[in-house]
């Protein structure tokens, strides 16, 4: 067993689309949280299935940073390998900063390309109404540039703070948390 902290803040989307992808057994987010049951009733399902016969691959566990103060990384490790009981050991993995990747990938730069285009768009077309006594208002002028549905959107501010969860910085509507339903029907039998 491996668990594996991954970075993410109050924001468990790191951790869910990375147990979708590598095939996690389990993962925990702050959004739902952890708890002692949950942590029983993997360990019970872990057991069973490395108890099978042939069962020999390692398996992951996702843990975003901060989904509990108290179910550590290194707790949950520690308890896998003594609930384990000796069917299965446990280490743990923090990639850390490594998780914000390296170089920009060609991608990555043709995008930024991309926003810095349309920002400057913007500023030429604001500049242009001021100049011209068509004045616009402050909250027309404040604006964040990004990618919504796939296509690049330059956002006012007062629509994203309507969105904003503040406490946790992650938008009030999470699309991604439909997809556990997803990763449960996936992990069947883990």
């Amino acid at each position: 067993m491996f668990v594996v902290e991954v970075q993410g803040g109050h924001c468990g989307y790191l951790a869910t689309l990375g147990a979708l992808a590598g095939g996690a057994s389990f993962f925990y987010i702050p959004e739902f949280g952890l708890n002692i049951r949950e942590l029983v009733s993997n360990v019970e399902v872990l057991k069973k299935k490395y108890l099978q016969k042939n069962s020999v691959e390692g398996r992951v566990i996702l843990r975003n940073e901060k989904c509990s103060q108290t179910y550590t990384t290194e707790f949950i490790s520690e308890f896998l390998r003594e609930e384990g009981q000796g069917v299965f050991d446990s280490r743990t993995a923090n990639p850390g900063h490594l998780q914000q990747g390296g170089s920009p990938s060609p991608l990555d730069r043709i995008r930024g390309t991309r926003l810095a285009n349309l920002t400057l768009h913007f500023i030429e077309d604001s500049s242009q109404k001021i100049i011209n006594n068509n004045l616009i208002n402050s909250e027309e002028l404040s604006v964040v540039a990004g990618f919504v549905g796939g296509n690049m959107t330059l956002t006012p501010v007062q629509q994203l703070i309507t969105q904003t969860d503040f406490k946790n910085r992650r938008p009030k509507n999470q699309w991604w948390l439909q997809l556990r339903e997803l990763f449960v029907a996936l992990s069947k039998g883990v």
